[in-house]
């Protein structure tokens, strides 16, 4: 399992790894932003000389919340950065790579909007077009690897996290609740195993108790 991030592997993140390769996982880190196309095609001809790359997982994400009137414009490319630009350099890095699945970890903001993210959720909205896209290539030939964008909801644990407030907001207005780990990687599972080339979790109480929903196209 090959990890990337911007910054360089701290005391905390790496007793995380440790702890991980202490159950049987063999782990590398590469401090190399996503969007930074020449790190990450390094990498990945590093990686293909190495044994191959199988699959991709693009989980990155920075958020810098405030409404739009108030929000200085060079927080835009911050946020927009990691999402489209790293997603079209993992995607053209990979393009010869014999994968088994290519992922793109979206957010409900991009279905649905949210206030005070409006670059972020542009961002996510633009990741479900660009699935289709890269399905669109994979069909002619161009692309390996089933293509699929997760749109997923407020996780219970890590990821980024709300203030009390918006939680008691988003179960009293939406029936909705953080999504526990465990039903986050049952979606998983059910999503890769679906045709869908998006699909959106939801957790809470609507319309089944304390279960996910999962609705893909």
């Amino acid at each position: 399992l090959v990890l990337t991030g911007r910054s360089a592997l701290d005391r905390e993140r790496a007793a995380v790894l440790h702890a991980l390769e202490r159950d049987g996982f063999e782990i590398r880190y590469q401090a190399v932003a996503v969007e930074d196309a020449r790190g990450m095609r390094a990498l990945i001809e590093s990686l293909q000389r190495d044994g191959g790359l199988h699959g991709i997982v693009h989980a990155a994400g920075v958020l810098r919340d405030n409404y739009i009137l108030r929000k200085p414009v060079e927080d835009f490319p911050v946020v927009l950065g990691p999402k489209i630009r790293g997603a079209e350099c993992l995607d053209e890095s990979s393009k010869d790579c014999a994968l088994d699945l290519f992922v793109v970890f979206g957010s409900l903001a991009g279905a649905f909007g949210n206030a005070g993210q409006c670059d972020y959720a542009a961002a996510n909205a633009w990741l479900d077009g660009f699935a289709r896209r890269r399905d669109a290539r994979l069909r002619r030939g161009e692309r390996s690897g089933r293509t699929l964008a997760l749109d997923w909801p407020l996780w219970r644990d890590g990821g980024m996290q709300v203030d009390a407030a918006t939680l008691e907001l988003m179960e009293r207005s939406a029936g909705l609740r953080p999504l526990d780990t465990a039903a986050g990687w049952r979606a998983f599972d059910v999503a890769l195993a679906s045709r869908a080339t998006q699909v959106l979790v939801l957790a809470g109480d609507r319309p089944r108790p304390d279960h996910l929903v999962v609705v893909h196209r």
